[in-house]
């Protein structure tokens, strides 16, 4: 008889085999599982296509877009990502974009509509003036305008506002500009008495309500057509404030003025449904129409908010004349 050793032995080494196997597949199922998990439940990165990272203490966080329910990395908002000058999206790694001479990046659906040069613009700025005279506020002249780049446009807000700026706003204040000459007084030419017809002064005379006009309108290049639009309304509407004299005795309260601006911005932008080019500029005019609304800026978010309340309750005809007359909106808007 063999020694019973031997089989105990065997067995053993069959015990221990078995175990190997299992832990094994136990591995294999584990591993499985997280992949399944991560495919199911873990988001990844609509920049570089990477998991989402967690943190130390294995919370998943990341950043995101929330109009376009684009998700990313929380490092892609800081590591140099492109950001679309049009719609606010950043550039997926890969993708191909458009880059504007003063390094301003447009994605391939905001380039089909871009618009780049001052004589291409005009179309676009005859349309906006055209809806405003069938509203009823046809401006009294119509001066110049201008697609310019970020620097002059920078200059020339520098020197407009003297260098205090317009503090912050929404996508449409930073990229376009109304250049006015105020007049409230001029400098006139008194002889002195005495005889003598040479000898004169100078004197700073009133001459009545202060009167604005209106120089030009700069708007920043190479943004899409809607977006382009919208900027040219906002702009539109301090020219015919001012040049119709809205601050005539006192100067509007920025909430007031760019309340309406946005307003304004809004409507001709509802005003352009039925004109889309194709389905992505519709898709577009719903993200900049949610810019306006969701702006939480106190003068350019809250009074848009009032402007519209009070052109729900008035209509705009009213609206303005009670602007006019008092430089606030109406109550019990």
């Amino acid at each position: 008889m063999p020694p019973a050793t031997n089989g105990g032995s065997g067995s053993g080494r069959l015990a221990d085999n078995l175990r190997a196997a299992g832990a094994g597949a136990m591995q294999r199922l584990s591993s499985g599982s997280q992949q399944l998990w991560q495919g199911r439940f873990h988001p990844k990165c609509d920049v570089c296509g990477d998991y989402v990272p967690e943190e130390a203490n294995r919370r998943i966080v990341w950043s995101e877009q929330p109009f376009w329910k684009q998700r990313y990395c929380p490092a892609h908002a800081q590591d140099g990502t492109p950001r679309c000058a049009g719609c606010d999206r950043l550039q997926p790694q890969g993708e191909e974009w458009g880059e504007l001479h003063d390094s301003r990046q447009l994605c391939l659906s905001c380039l089909g509509s871009v618009v780049t040069d001052t004589r291409d613009a005009q179309p676009l700025w005859q349309n906006v003036l055209s809806y405003f005279a069938s509203l009823g506020m046809a401006l009294p002249a119509v001066p110049p305008m201008m697609l310019v780049d970020s620097s002059a446009l920078n200059d020339a807000e520098a020197q407009e506002t003297r260098g205090r700026g317009r503090g912050g706003g929404p996508v449409f204040h930073v990229r376009g500009l109304t250049l006015t000459e105020e007049f409230r007084s001029l400098r006139s030419v008194l002889r002195l008495p005495g005889g003598n017809p040479f000898a004169v002064r100078s004197e700073t005379v009133q001459v009545g309500p202060t009167r604005h006009e209106v120089t030009a309108i700069l708007v920043l290049y190479g943004l899409p057509r809607l977006l382009t639009g919208c900027i040219l309304a906002h702009e539109c509407t301090h020219a015919y404030l001012r040049m119709s004299g809205f601050a005539a005795h006192r100067p509007l309260l920025a909430q007031v003025e760019e309340g309406l601006c946005q307003l304004m911005a809004l409507l001709w932008l509802e005003a352009q449904q039925g004109s889309y080019k194709d389905a992505w500029e519709e898709r577009l005019a719903a993200y900049l129409g949610n810019q306006i609304r969701t702006d939480q800026s106190e003068v350019y978010g809250d009074g848009f908010r009032m402007a519209l309340d009070a052109y729900q309750v008035h209509g705009l005809v009213k609206l303005l004349a009670h602007v006019k007359q008092a430089g606030a909106f109406p109550p019990g808007a």
